[in-house]
């Protein structure tokens, strides 16, 4: 008699590898940091003409800690990047597949990372959007 279960742990198929939650954790990060261009360009229109010049001034200066993590977020995704070329490189001159596993791990880490720091910066923007819109 065969039982069958849907849970994640009773089949670990393809989609726990590193390759494919890095991919995911980086589609999720670079989503989120276009969303957040997207919406920067449709506020920055009401932050700069709403309100006196102290609230602009405010506004401004809340707006440089989420463009220094949307940064962040862009660095760390270069960086997620670089492993698993970087590995790749390596694993061609020696023709090893660990260096090629290693460099996806990495790359998953990374990219984790990356996924965090949007995580935080689109919060952080939809704050600041709500203090657009509450002050201007």
């Amino acid at each position: 008699m065969t039982i069958l279960t849907t849970s994640p742990q009773a089949r670990p198929g393809p989609d726990h590898t590193p390759a494919v939650r890095s991919s995911r954790a980086s589609s999720v990060a670079g989503g989120t940091v276009a969303v957040i261009a997207v919406g920067l360009i449709f506020e920055a229109g009401t932050a700069a003409t709403g309100g006196p010049l102290g609230v602009r001034l405010l506004l401004v200066g809340l707006l440089l800690p989420l463009l220094a993590a949307g940064a962040q977020v862009l660095r760390l995704l270069g960086q997620a990047s670089e492993a698993v070329v970087g590995a790749g490189d390596a694993g061609a001159q020696t023709c090893g597949t660990d260096l090629l596993l290693a460099g996806l791990e990495t790359r998953d880490l990374w990219a984790a990372r990356a996924r965090l720091w949007a995580v935080g910066t689109s919060a952080g923007f939809l704050a600041w959007s709500l203090a657009v819109h509450l002050l201007g």
